[in-house]
């Protein structure tokens, strides 16, 4: 299954990109898709555990939530604000 993946503010900074695909294997979690991120971007370690995970522009309460073909996953790094 192929999973989009969109990185935003600090994150498309660490990992020099704004976007990529994923081909992934049989049935998926939004976690497994996580770890997956982590694999290929191991840059993210450290702040991927803070970042909040949307799935298909909502955002995801359950990382064992289950993804499907062509959904697309957005990984949204903590906010801070004055």
């Amino acid at each position: 299954m192929i999973i989009n993946v969109k990185y935003f503010a600090s994150l498309r900074e660490i990992v020099s990109i704004e976007h990529e695909q994923f081909d992934l294997p049989g049935e998926q979690s939004i976690l497994s898709v996580r770890s997956a991120i982590l694999a290929r971007r191991p840059q993210l370690s450290g702040i991927i555990e803070k970042c909040k995970t949307a799935r298909n522009r909502n955002i995801v309460l359950l990382l064992d939530e289950t993804v499907a073909d062509g959904d697309e996953i957005v990984l949204l790094p903590p906010m801070s604000g004055g």
